[in-house]
């Protein structure tokens, strides 16, 4: 298949592309042996005498051609994949604290239960700058702007120095397409208190969505030195050694993210992303499985472990991970696609094309690419 009808049929997107990965398929149809540990590489060289495998033994066999062209469809599938999660974690609010219940609510997308939960606790305690601050972070996210900014103010009026207030209140200006006003919130905010991480934190967070990742490195880092337990700085830190080029040190600013919060299910989810795209496939995995750990509801790790089992030849466990994911989000296409293309493999056709229908109502031309991809498949 060419790659310029792949590249047209599962990467074409309306979002920014924020980064591309690169993830050599597997060469065989089943799951491939795993690495061995340094010891045991040690012990192989300590004894060339181990037999070689005979003749006359059972090899895999090889991968058939129509697998291998349905294959071809995985790494595009994950390239878009990950250009719809790190949008989706770019814009994200910055949020740091205690994990309150009406933020618990608000992350899993239970916004009016996360509203209920602050209010309620505002109703005993009307100067809780934690919850306060909460309520804010949940109106930004569902676009009640004028209500976050107003909750942003009265944590400030109670506390000058809560400077993460000053950095949501900022970003509010950011996604009403006001980046002048964002940067003055923080500039003016940093001035007046110098010791506060907020501000600077977000600043980066400004800088990095204008693409001037080498600015926002210096930010965080400025913001770390100033508080060093907040894991969310971490975080995007690594995301932005990520957008450079610096994968080991994204690898331990996602470490240390995690050595902070060890809930933190973004956290685990990119350092996944960043060990598959350094081909350590397996452990990518791993930190996969974490994400769905901490954070129940989460499509997006769901995708990422259903790619690794269609890597890996588990067509079956693959369908369960497209499966939990479309029911975590119905509306995401890349999970109809994931579950096309597994159930192609399992040789399911009529399946794939009943994933194939349902994804016109919602994406057509991603459907249609889907539509081609059988097509070749069976011609």
């Amino acid at each position: 298949m060419k790659t310029n009808y792949l590249i047209g049929v599962l990467v074409a997107t309306n979002v920014v592309a924020v980064g591309v990965i690169v993830i050599f398929l597997a060469n065989r149809e089943t799951s491939p042996p795993p690495l061995p540990e340094p010891s045991a590489v040690k012990e192989v060289v300590a004894h060339p005498e181990s037999p070689l495998p005979s003749p006359t033994q059972d090899e895999p066999e090889a991968p058939s051609p129509k697998t291998l062209q349905i294959l071809q469809n995985i790494n595009p599938l994950y390239e878009r994949i990950l250009v719809h999660y790190q949008t989706q974690v770019r814009q994200k609010p910055p949020y740091w604290g205690d994990l309150l219940m009406g933020y618990i609510y608000a992350r899993d997308g239970r916004y009016e239960d996360g509203i209920t939960v602050c209010q309620k606790a505002l109703q005993y305690k009307p100067d809780d700058v934690a919850n306060l601050y909460v309520l804010a972070w949940i109106y930004t996210v569902t676009e009640r702007y004028e209500e976050a900014e107003l909750a942003c103010n009265q944590c400030l009026a109670i506390d000058p120095q809560f400077s993460r207030a000053a950095a949501l209140k900022s970003w509010i200006y950011f996604r009403q397409g006001q980046m002048e006003k964002a940067f003055e919130v923080c500039q003016k905010a940093s001035q007046d208190n110098p010791r506060a991480p907020g501000p600077l934190y977000g600043m980066g967070r400004l800088y990095a969505l204008k693409g001037d990742y080498p600015k926002a490195i210096g930010v965080y880092e400025e913001a770390i030195r100033l508080k060093s337990d907040v894991a969310e700085i971490y975080l995007y830190l690594g995301l932005a050694y990520e957008q450079t080029g610096q994968g080991l040190k994204a690898r331990e600013a996602f470490r240390k993210a995690i050595d902070t919060d060890k809930q933190y299910a973004d956290a685990y989810l990119m350092m996944g992303v960043s060990l598959d795209k350094a081909g350590l496939h397996a452990e990518a995995e791993n930190e996969y499985q974490n994400a769905v750990i901490y954070q129940v509801v989460f499509p997006e790790a769901r995708l990422f472990s259903g790619i690794y089992a269609l890597r890996t030849g588990s067509y079956e466990a693959a369908s369960r991970c497209f499966l939990q994911a479309k029911a975590m989000k119905p509306d995401y296409p890349e999970a109809y696609v994931g579950l096309g293309l597994a159930y192609l493999l399992m040789g399911q056709v009529e399946e794939s094309r009943l994933q194939q229908k349902k994804l016109a109502e919602m994406n057509p031309e991603m459907a249609e690419g889907l539509g081609q991809i059988i097509q070749k498949a069976f011609q």
